[in-house]
């Protein structure tokens, strides 16, 4: 028999018999069959009139069920992507042996960018460890503009007396001013 054959073709179905008796192990007598096959093929064009017909989908979206399946199959190979150099990256994390290897293979799987900015974070926070007049002076420094401190009260230098503070007089702590010609750079730390 073969494995497939029409439904509304009587020698196939003739060869369903001997395919039940060998699997269910059940005999159906040759007259029998014979006319309930011819029953069957008789309405059968009856039954396939009384399903509902196909639906039939609009060319434009088919082509967009299509887009769609195509744009879905790229993304999953850029995923793939990402994923095999996520498992490499671990792979080679996996064979270092100090931060200063981890940070290596950080550097080499990441893009300019995140290292900019990996960098700008690290500034942030190294200068927000130090006074504020010092972050000062150095940005001011970086800039190109000159600056230098004075003592504002205290033991006062005498070319700054024009730039005294007034909060500081009278103090018991001393107040330095960073100068510098670079607009905002001008900022006051106490010091006690």
């Amino acid at each position: 028999m073969a494995q497939a054959g029409e439904i509304n073709n009587g020698r196939y179905l003739d060869q369903l018999p001997d395919k039940i008796r060998d699997t269910v192990g059940t005999s159906v007598g040759t007259d029998a069959w014979g006319l309930q096959r011819d029953v069957f093929l008789a309405g059968l064009g009856e039954l396939i009139k009384s399903l509902p017909a196909p639906k039939v989908v609009p060319a434009d979206k088919l082509k967009e069920a299509q887009d769609k399946y195509q744009g879905a199959i790229i993304k999953i190979g850029e995923k793939e992507k990402e994923a095999a150099v996520l498992k490499q990256q671990i792979a080679d994390l996996e064979k270092c042996k100090d931060k200063d290897e981890g940070n290596a293979v950080a550097r080499k799987y990441s893009t300019t960018q995140e290292q900019f900015e990996k960098l700008v974070q690290s500034a942030k926070n190294a200068l927000g460890k130090v006074h504020q007049i010092t972050a000062t002076a150095l940005f001011a420094e970086q800039a190109g503009h000159p600056c230098f401190l004075v003592t504002v009260n205290g033991r006062s230098d005498e070319r700054s007396s024009n730039s005294r503070s007034r909060e500081g007089r009278g103090s018991s702590f001393t107040t330095f001013r960073a100068h510098s010609s670079f607009e905002g750079a001008d900022c006051v730390a106490r010091i006690n």
